[in-house]
């Protein structure tokens, strides 16, 4: 199986994504800290919705960051957050699925950060479940995959 390889030689060269030591701890502890966002912004929608969306996408990218870590590889400056979505989606393969999630919360995150428009505390409220369930996922996916390294497309 290739776990995305091709895509993800594609993301280094086009300098998305940059190869860095696997650390399957500090994927770990990635998750930890994803899980403790999301739970961060349970308790925050009603007081604060806009930091609540923060930190529900500082979770969701983080448990995606987690996956790239534990494969030795990270998100650039130039990739943003995009970078680590399209990634696992590529390691992952399918469709949206799961990963619909990210987008849905970065772009509400986006929203809450950049326009005069408040925040409704359902958005984000409706968007806790699937955010859980994309920790969880990634928490399966670290351990499971090799170390990524250039070159293995083409062997």
């Amino acid at each position: 199986m290739s776990y995305g390889q091709a895509d993800l030689e594609a993301m280094v060269s086009d300098g998305d994504l940059e190869a860095c030591p696997a650390d399957a701890a500090g994927a770990r502890a990635l998750l930890t800290k994803a899980r403790r966002h999301v739970e961060t912004a349970r308790s925050l929608i009603d007081d604060d919705t806009e930091i609540a969306a923060d930190a529900l996408h500082a979770g969701n990218r983080k448990a995606l960051e987690a996956v790239l870590l534990d494969r030795g590889l990270r998100s650039t400056k130039k990739g943003g957050h995009i970078a680590p979505r399209r990634a696992v989606q590529s390691m992952l393969g399918g469709g949206r699925g799961l990963l619909g999630v990210y987008d849905v919360v970065r772009r509400l995150r986006h929203e809450g950060d950049y326009t005069l428009t408040d925040l409704h505390p359902d958005d984000v409220r409706d968007n806790l479940q699937d955010s859980l369930a994309l920790v969880d996922a990634c928490e399966k996916v670290v351990g499971m995959m090799p170390p990524f390294s250039a070159g293995r497309a083409r062997s």
